[in-house]
């Protein structure tokens, strides 16, 4: 009976949060910040432009996918690019479907897992990939608010603010990494509890943590991590920059560059499935800061999430499509 109310909860739990994203929308269009007719004609008019628009929000997975691919060889685990790049888009297809990121890079891991390496260690790899890549997120979009103050100084009192917090995060997570070496050490030298939940708890803490401090030792997996997390920034970007040739809208590369970050981070937030109806919300509001019409952000957005619902679907085929693992097979090699 237990598991049948919690099953229940679980599903009017989804139900709820897709009715926010679905009613988010409705809000935003019956406000005309999104016009489904003129968003149809645009995509119609210009299908090569869409095509240019999915074709960079596809470089931002291979990036993500490479990414992990290193930070999986600082810990010496092989992984084949065929197999990590398919992981990776079923991460994001999970990620679509499900409130927040956490789900996709849950069930990437497990299935991971089931190919020979412990799940605890896997999430240790994907936690410090996610912290490069916060890191990276919050460099890239403090460069980018730093050139906005300069060139928008009527707009310096809202922008220094979120320089202010994105520079301290950015630098935060990296000392956060540098010091997860020590923290580490900590964990070894505590004495292991008696078997129970405390015992349990340790035992992950470690095999979580341990890949992290693995990792902060190798200081060009740390450059090179933060060097691709540019790349996926800029690829967000290009996409946005696109989305607007497609509408007929003007996008300016700092615009896009002070403002997508937060979109981002608010898509993040597991109130609607990807953060469908939140991203758009705050994209319209954020780019009429930068002289854009009352409707552009939120447009924007939306041809934005287009793309990502296509990659979305091929992450559901690399899903569908995915061999599992063969007795004695090395994940390096699978496919």
């Amino acid at each position: 009976m237990s598991n049948t109310h919690s099953s229940l909860r679980r599903w009017l739990s989804e139900a709820a949060k897709i009715a926010i994203g679905v009613g988010l929308l409705a809000f935003l269009w019956h406000k005309g910040l999104i016009d489904p007719v003129q968003l149809g004609n645009a995509l119609t008019d210009h299908p090569l432009w869409m095509l240019a628009a999915i074709g960079f929000h596809g470089i931002l997975f291979l990036s993500l996918a490479m990414r992990w691919k290193l930070v999986l060889a600082a810990n010496h685990i092989p992984i084949a690019n065929e197999l990590v790049t398919r992981l990776t888009m079923v991460s994001h297809f999970f990620s679509t479907c499900l409130p927040g990121n956490g789900a996709g890079d849950l069930i990437k891991g497990w299935i991971f897992s089931k190919r020979g390496t412990e799940f605890g260690v896997v999430l240790g790899t994907m936690a410090l990939d996610r912290i490069l890549g916060m890191a990276g997120l919050f460099l890239t979009w403090s460069i980018y608010l730093v050139v906005a103050t300069i060139t928008k100084p009527q707009s310096r009192g809202l922008l220094l603010p979120f320089l202010g917090v994105a520079l301290t995060l950015g630098l935060g997570l990296l000392v956060m990494v540098a010091f997860s070496r020590k923290i580490d050490r900590f964990l070894q030298a505590m004495k292991d509890p008696n078997p129970g939940i405390q015992h349990r708890i340790l035992h992950l803490l470690r095999k979580i943590v341990g890949p992290v401090a693995k990792g902060s030792t190798s200081s060009s997996t740390i450059v090179s991590a933060l060097a691709i997390s540019f790349v996926i920034q800029s690829s967000y970007i290009a996409t946005a920059w696109v989305a607007g040739i497609v509408l007929s809208i003007p996008v300016g590369i700092v615009a896009a560059g002070a403002v997508l970050p937060l979109v981002s981070l608010v898509n993040a937030i597991p109130l609607s499935p990807g953060g469908v109806g939140l991203g758009e919300s705050v994209g319209a509001a954020a780019m009429r800061e930068f002289g854009m019409a009352q409707n552009a952000g939120a447009q924007i957005v939306l041809v934005m999430r287009i793309a990502s619902v296509f990659w979305a679907l091929v992450g559901m085929a690399c899903y569908i499509t995915l061999k599992p693992k063969r007795t004695g097979q090395d994940s390096s090699v699978e496919r």
